[in-house]
This record gives structure tokens, C-alpha cells and sequence, in this order.
């Protein structure tokens, strides 16, 4: 069973996920747009201060994609997902890029990564942080089944201030059953740009990040340089314009002597990127991002 796959889709705007795996094997997003334009408060029914808010903030509803477990999967039986496959992708605008989730206590007790892949992705967060909530490139669980052979490798994921987090874990690093390679983080160049939970703990420098035991092959903390003018933030700003205006997934690419190409790890699972193009460049090495 399961085994649905998600290919080739542009995913914007939607309410609380872009797209979403839940309680299912062998699910797949591959080569997906998924991206959010910044909330227009003048187009609300409700302002976000409104008790019609649960949440208190709309603004908290922005996720490009999750892999999840529901309530409902442990009370039916519903087997723990595996073998997850997010990769090819490009995420942005969204508050959080690729989200793990469980609902409710016997879905969190029994919830689990096995056999995941996140890879090639590339990962744009929105300008900054929005009031009353967080921004995570990639958002992990403390599992109380350990994960199991998950891999997160050849991402790229860019975050513009010191609010946002390219990685933010619920438990400390390292996380047992998950290996972390040859990514391509920034955040403006802030040095503490990993995060742990509980809330208030220090937040990791890359350094700290590697010496906790995470991301020991073939990852860097610097700009990837994407094309656009002043490289990737004019291309990203794109996203903060409300109304409806599309984002040229071209100013995604890596420009020319870009960090990120040749910084990847070769896959097994795939071999071409978000275009359409062979990771594998002119000097045989794998890129990170998805083009």
C-alpha cells in the first residue's frame, strides 16, 4: 500500500501545508514548486489578532511540506509512514520548509523516521521570523521510537536574519538514525543558525552544529550564490510581494562559480534535477539544491 507520488506540481498559498505525506509507505515528492507569498492582512476576514484565530496568528499556518503522522493513523492502526522520498524540490516563502510532524500522544509515541530521504533540495525561508511563532528550514522531531536510516544530504537551505533557524531540532544533536551530508546552509552569515529545543537553548554555530556530531561529510555554512542580482536575495524577494505574482524558479539556479556545485553527494535513488538536468556535472561531482 501507500507509495503515492507527487511530481511536478507548483503548490502556493495553500492553508497550513503546500503538500503533505501522512500515514502512508513509500510516499514520494520529487521536482515540486512549493511556495508561500507573505499573508496581505487587508485581504483577512479576521484580523490576526481574532479569537476566530486558534492559533492567535494565521501567520503560523505556512508550511511548503510535511511529513506527518495524524491522530488518527495510531488509533486505526494505520502503519508508521517509511521510506518517505522528499527530493528535487524547491521550497519558499514558507515559514517552515520540510516539517515532521505527529499529532496527539499515542501518534507521538509510536511515530518514527525510517528509511526518509531529504535531499537536493533548495529551501528559501521568508525575510524574517513572523510575530508569535518560529521559522525552521527543516523541522525535526525527538522521537520516541529512534529514527532509522533517514539521510538529509545535498540541501541547500538560506535563511536571511538571525531569527531563523536552517535547521531546528526538538531534541538535542546529534539525532540518533539520522545522517546529515553535503549541505549547503546560510543565514546572512549569522553564526548561530542551528536550533535545539527546549526553548531558550543556546542555538548552535555550524562549528558547534559539527562538533555535536552532525553534518561531518561535506557540508558548508556560507552563501551559495544563486543567480540574481546581489546574488540570492534579490531573486528570493520575490516572495515577499503580496498578491499573486509568480517566482521565476530560473533565479533558483546556482550561478556561475556557485559553492553548491560539485559540494553534493552522489544518489542512488536519482539522478536528474528539478530541470530536468543531470546532477552530475562536467567534473563528475553531484551538486546540492535541486538544480
Amino acid at each position: 500500500t501507500g507509495g503515492t507520488v507527487f511530481e511536478q506540481n507548483v503548490a502556493f498559498d495553500n492553508w497550513s501545508m503546500n503538500m503533505y505525506i501522512s500515514g502512508q509507505p513509500n510516499g514520494v515528492a520529487r521536482q515540486n514548486i512549493l511556495f508561500n507569498h507573505p499573508m496581505d492582512p487587508a485581504t483577512l476576514m479576521y484580523p490576526p489578532t481574532s479569537s476566530q484565530w486558534s492559533s492567535g496568528t494565521p501567520l503560523k499556518y505556512s508550511v511548503c511540506f510535511s511529513m506527518s503522522d495524524e491522530y488518527e493513523a495510531a488509533t486505526n492502526g494505520v502503519p508508521v509512514p517509511i521510506n518517505t522520498q522528499v527530493y528535487d524540490n524547491l521550497m519558499a516563502g514558507c515559514r517552515v520548509g520540510v516539517y515532521e510532524y505527529a499529532e496527539g500522544s499515542p501518534t507521538i509515541a509510536l511515530h518514527t523516521l525510517k528509511g526518509a530521504l531529504i535531499a537536493n533540495n533548495t529551501i528559501i525561508l521568508p525575510p524574517t521570523t513572523p510575530a508569535g511563532t518560529f521559522t525552521a528550514g527543516l523541522f525535526l522531531l525527538n522521537n520516541q521510537v529512534p529514527d532509522t536510516s533517514t539521510v538529509v544530504a545535498n540541501n541547500v537551505i538560506y535563511a536571511f536574519d538571525a531569527t531563523e533557524p536552517v535547521v531546528m531540532l526538538q531534541g538535542t544533536a546529534p539525532v540518533p538514525g539520522v545522517t546529515f551530508s553535503n549541505n549547503v546552509y546560510d543565514n546572512a552569515g549569522t553564526a548561530a543558525a542551528f536550533a535545539t529545543a527546549p526553548a531558550g537553548a543556546p542555538w548552535l554555530t555550524f562549528q558547534q552544529w559539527q562538533a555535536a556530531g552532525e553534518d561531518q561529510a561535506g557540508s558548508s555554512f556560507q552563501d551559495p550564490h544563486l543567480v540574481g542580482v546581489n546574488q540570492f536575495q534579490a531573486a528570493a524577494a520575490t516572495f515577499y510581494n503580496t498578491g499573486l505574482s509568480l517566482y521565476d524558479a530560473g533565479n533558483a539556479h546556482p550561478a556561475t562559480g556557485s559553492p553548491v556545485i560539485g559540494a553534493g553527494g552522489a544518489q542512488s535513488l536519482f539522478s536528474s534535477s528539478l530541470d530536468g538536468t543531470p546532477f552530475i556535472g562536467a567534473n563528475g561531482a553531484w551538486s546540492a539544491g535541486a538544480f
